[in-house]
């Protein structure tokens, strides 16, 4: 039989030598080492080290994570996270009315959406130029942006010549939307035709599916798209029936209702301000 001492030795030398050994492996022979010095217990090897310190102590049997769980973007309200939950939607015999529930509660968001879209924008850059495009493009933003800053909108997109901003409030959409015209107005007074900015703005307003700062979704998104980059003329501002119903009355602005039903909004009104 070893004498305490010796045990103590030998558990050193399997601490070194199973130093590759898992955390739990490498707590149980320290514990052993500890173990074994108080007790004078004779042990015989690393197999009985380890056996004889199990029938004394319990040990939490170690649970193998979730790889999922070491990637944070799966913890947070990120596009990773959404398409993960979309891809178990595709999945056969997938409970897709739980799935979306667990979708609307992580991503639902209730917004006013605005896109703005400039006029005439793809027959000018033909036109001039890609130059010019660019030149345009970056005055739009040196303009407009501290505007929408101003009235609390979030910048999500640029794409071309459209933004794509989100807003808590419907009014601070509509008052963010004409002080942007009527700055667009005044400047152009003082320039070309070919370097006017002319702006057209569709508004929506309802529950839609918010990934952070990145990107947003939803049915009153697609209306305020269609309404500010196809419908909407020069100088217009275009709301879906859901943003005027919230919008109300407001001082020196009326809404007329206009013919044109698209995806999403059926009822869609022109804001027209003094």
């Amino acid at each position: 039989m070893w004498r305490v001492e010796g045990v103590v030795n030998t558990t050193r030398r399997l601490l070194a030598r199973f130093s590759n050994a898992s955390p739990s492996e490498v707590a149980l022979l320290a514990h052993a080492r500890t173990w074994a010095a108080a007790s004078a217990v004779p042990i015989r090897g690393y197999s009985e080290t380890v056996a004889a310190v199990t029938r004394t102590t319990v040990h939490p049997v170690p649970r193998t994570p979730d790889p999922r769980m070491t990637n944070y973007d799966l913890l947070k309200g990120s596009e990773a996270r959404l398409w993960e939950l979309i891809e178990l939607r595709t999945r056969p015999g997938a409970d897709t009315d739980a799935i979306d529930r667990r979708i609307w509660d992580l991503f639902g968001e209730r917004w006013a959406v605005m896109v703005t879209d400039l006029s005439g924008f793809s027959r000018k850059t033909a036109k001039y130029g890609i130059t010019h495009f660019l030149q345009v493009i970056h005055e739009k933003k040196k303009m407009l942006l501290p505007i929408v800053a101003a009235h609390d909108g979030i910048l999500l997109k640029v794409e071309a010549d459209s933004f794509l901003l989100i807003f808590r409030r419907p009014d601070r959409a509509l008052q963010c939307a004409i002080d942007m015209q009527r700055h667009c107005q005044l400047t152009n007074e003082r320039r070309l035709a070919e370097e006017q900015i002319v702006l057209c703005l569709g508004i929506g307003y309802g529950d839609v599916l918010r990934v952070g700062d990145r990107d947003v979704w939803g049915r009153e998104v697609n209306a305020a798209s269609k309404l500010g980059e196809d419908t909407a003329g020069p100088n217009e501002i275009l709301v879906t029936g859901a943003a005027h119903a919230e919008l109300g009355a407001a001082a020196g602005v009326r809404y007329e209702l206009i013919d044109d039903k698209i995806p999403g909004s059926d009822i869609n009104y022109r804001c027209l301000y003094l």
